[in-house]
């Protein structure tokens, strides 16, 4: 069945393609034309083999604002759902209430409900859509959108996992394009009004840099639909979690200390803060941190089958992202994991994500 809906999915696309209404023109194609074109974006098929779900975004022309880079479009992407149980089912938007600026998340276990993010009017925000009666459930939370790990996972049908922004403010990725203009413009506001002198003041001591605003914090929250509550469980710099398969734990890297720029290396695009490792019990919301001392690299949080084990590759703090080592985490402690003489690259190579 999902071989067939793929194909399908290909060959509608192509036909699309052939039948595109410029091919019947005698004129040329022209800049109009190419901005008022319409795409598709992701698709993805339930676990549970009964829906489709897929992005399609609005003319391109439509877009209300566009300081927001490649992700302004967002604000013009839309959901559709194919009924996968009936074959002459025809698409339907998912939410025909809400407009577009929706983006697809993930599904959960069974299939039954889906994340979704709703993008409009410079806010952010995360959804859960139950499949039954087409109904959405708005969190009011901010999701993140990290660079080196997840945002979001399911524990169950009923319990999901997301990394959000607190304050409410966007990610990073998505002020990226229009920060600065924005921040300086209202910058000059104040100095104009004389209400405050505009700066950026960022203060070094032993080589470690610390900005007089410090970028928001995010969290780790468990959402429980059943129960209708939401229970954070860490709160810092989270950068990556990770599930345990029996879904008791959640293995969580936050940032710690800060750390010094090493005078005798180049810099490398890593974060400002030693990277710690927690692993939560999601029964009492203790954790535990199987490895202080030890700096883990982003991008590799792999849980084994039976839920015991944990890989991470981790260094000695002062130690170079080469000198570290791939470890295997239980509860008895953290050890080396003998790699056969193979080498991951250099730190730059560990930094985009060591995979095993």
């Amino acid at each position: 069945m999902t071989g067939f809906v793929h194909r399908l999915l290909w060959a509608a696309l192509a036909l699309a393609c052939l039948a595109s209404p410029a091919l019947g023109q005698s004129r040329p194609l022209g800049v109009d034309d190419i901005v008022s074109l319409e795409s598709f974006g992701r698709a993805s098929i339930a676990p549970n083999g009964a829906w489709a779900v897929y992005e399609k975004r609005g003319p391109y022309d439509t877009t209300p604002r566009f300081d927001f880079g490649q992700r302004s479009a967002w604000a013009i992407m839309d959901l559709w759902l194919v009924d996968l149980r009936r074959p002459d089912a025809r698409p339907e938007r998912l939410l025909p209430g809400e407009g577009p600026g929706l983006l697809r998340g993930a599904w959960s276990p069974s299939g039954t409900r889906l994340l979704v993010q709703r993008f409009r009017d410079a806010r952010f925000e995360v959804g859960i859509v139950t499949l039954a009666d087409r109904s959405v459930r708005w969190t009011g939370l901010t999701p993140e959108m990290p660079l080196t790990g997840a945002w979001a996972e399911w524990v169950s049908d009923d319990q999901v996992a997301l990394m959000v922004r607190p304050e409410g403010s966007l990610p990073a990725l998505l002020r990226y394009y229009g920060e600065s203009q924005t921040r300086a413009t209202q910058a000059w506001a104040r100095t104009t009004e004389g209400l405050e002198p505009s700066r950026t003041v960022i203060e070094t001591r032993d080589g470690v840099a610390t900005a007089e605003t410090p970028d928001p914090l995010q969290a780790l929250v468990l959402l429980d639909l059943g129960r209708e509550e939401a229970r954070t469980l860490a709160q810092g710099r989270v950068a990556d979690f990770a599930v345990s398969p029996d879904a008791r734990r959640i293995a969580v890297i936050i940032g710690g200390e800060r750390m010094a720029i090493r005078p005798d290396s180049v810099a490398l695009p890593e974060g400002p803060t030693r990277q710690r490792l927690a692993v939560v019990d999601l029964a009492t919301g203790e954790a535990a941190r199987p490895m202080d001392g030890l700096d883990i690299a982003p991008q590799l949080l792999r849980w084994s089958e039976d839920s015991h084990r944990l890989l991470v590759w981790a260094r000695r703090d002062g130690e170079t992202w080469t000198e570290g080592q791939l470890m295997q985490v239980s509860d008895d402690g953290a050890v080396a994991v003998d790699r056969g003489g193979l080498s991951p690259g250099s730190d730059a190579d560990i930094l985009r994500g060591v995979r095993a």
